[in-house]
């Protein structure tokens, strides 16, 4: 797996998930804000695409890591750095061995998987908190 690209990739889609994201992002429903996780289709993307189970939970780290490094707790809050890359390595993990039995080309069942991995995830992310 090449590393520095899927940093940079990382760094790049935390800029589009703090601009872009925000901008198409729906607030004001009473179960919270509902948008776009860019982070979290490019980890389902890898873990589909990775040929090793290491890898997949090294690229889902990098990915939380960078989510976790770019969500500030605001001004004079601390940030809590952990709980979106562990969440992540094990989402990742999660969708590396349930990807055999989806059919990875096709755009239907690469949904529900990313459903699954958002839900998960963000459980593992709140609970951690």
């Amino acid at each position: 797996m090449r590393w520095i690209p899927l940093t940079i990739t990382a760094y790049l889609l935390v800029l589009c998930q703090g601009t872009l994201a925000k901008a198409i992002t729906i607030s004001g429903l009473a179960i919270g804000p509902v948008g776009p996780d860019l982070m979290a289709i490019a980890v389902v993307f890898v873990a589909l695409v990775v040929s090793d189970i290491t890898d997949a939970m090294i690229a889902g780290w990098i990915f939380g890591m960078a989510l976790d490094i770019a969500a500030y707790g605001g001004l004079g809050l601390p940030t809590v750095i952990g709980p979106m890359s562990i969440a992540y390595a094990l989402g990742a993990a999660g969708v590396f061995s349930i990807r055999g039995a989806f059919f990875r080309n096709k755009t239907g069942p690469q949904i529900v998987i990313a459903l699954i991995f958002c839900v998960f995830s963000h459980l593992l992310w709140v609970t951690l908190q």
